[in-house]
């Protein structure tokens, strides 16, 4: 049986095990996967789910940004500063400020309870910086605290972690 362009191919390696799937991304990358399982009419069930996905894509009907910041929303928020952290270390940032963001950001996040980077709105920020000011923290540290989780959310964006920055509107 023969396939139209577009249509991927399911085979078995070496004859045996599980039928992998072959197909082409919108962008034009070819992707093989297994189907992890070994009737043929499964397999080509599971071809035909994917290639429909990638016709959704190429159409427009879901747009394929959003498929990173889905990806990136599943990721612990711990990993997104150690990432971040990494970057200002690379980036030749002095290292005292560099212990100062990660300080703080794990701060954040242990007194926001937040695990992924939608848990932090500006009410968990508000919040937690309303609990900085009564604990006897000065004006000044806790606006550092902000501008510090606001560039944090802000390198978030332009590495494509999340779509904006919900942070920008805690005012000082």
């Amino acid at each position: 049986k023969h396939r139209g362009k577009g249509q991927g191919t399911v085979f078995k390696r070496n004859g045996r095990g599980p039928w992998i799937a072959s197909w082409f991304r919108h962008d034009g990358k070819r992707i093989e996967r297994s189907t992890r399982t070994t009737d043929k009419a499964a397999a080509e069930r599971i071809l035909a789910k994917r290639v429909a996905e990638v016709a959704l894509r190429r159409e427009g009907v879901i747009d394929a940004r959003k498929d990173r910041f889905a990806i990136e929303g599943r990721r612990p928020l711990a990993d997104h500063i150690c990432d971040y952290i990494d970057h200002c270390c690379h980036a030749g940032h002095d290292q005292h400020h560099n212990n100062q963001k990660e300080r703080h950001l794990k701060r954040l996040r242990d007194g926001t309870g937040a695990t992924r980077l939608a848990d932090l709105t500006a009410d968990t920020l508000e919040g937690y910086l309303r609990a900085l000011r009564d604990s006897g923290l000065s004006a000044r540290s806790v606006n550092f605290v902000r501008q510090i989780a606001v560039a944090f959310m802000s390198w978030c964006v332009n590495t494509g972690r999340i779509e904006s920055n919900p942070l920008t509107v805690v005012p000082k």
